[in-house]
């Protein structure tokens, strides 16, 4: 079974594109907040929802869920 990477992917992919949580979550319709229960991995959203934040944030549902994030190594 793959690992699931949402939260840390939606931060990735909303902070590449320039977007706040309210500025998503007024496109995704709930609110910014909810955007931040998301990223924290508190909340998941539904099904419909994930395909409408991977097409605002321009990337396959597959990358979105399942795309490894870059190890960021201390210095």
């Amino acid at each position: 079974m793959k690992e699931i990477y949402f939260a840390e992917n939606l931060k990735r992919f909303r902070e590449a594109k320039k977007l706040t949580k309210e500025e998503l979550g007024t496109r995704v319709g709930v609110s910014g907040a909810m955007v931040g229960y998301w990223e924290s991995g508190k909340n998941e959203p539904r099904m419909g929802k994930v395909q409408v934040i991977a097409d605002i944030l321009e990337v396959g549902i597959d990358e979105l869920l399942f795309s490894e994030p870059p190890i960021h190594n201390a210095p």
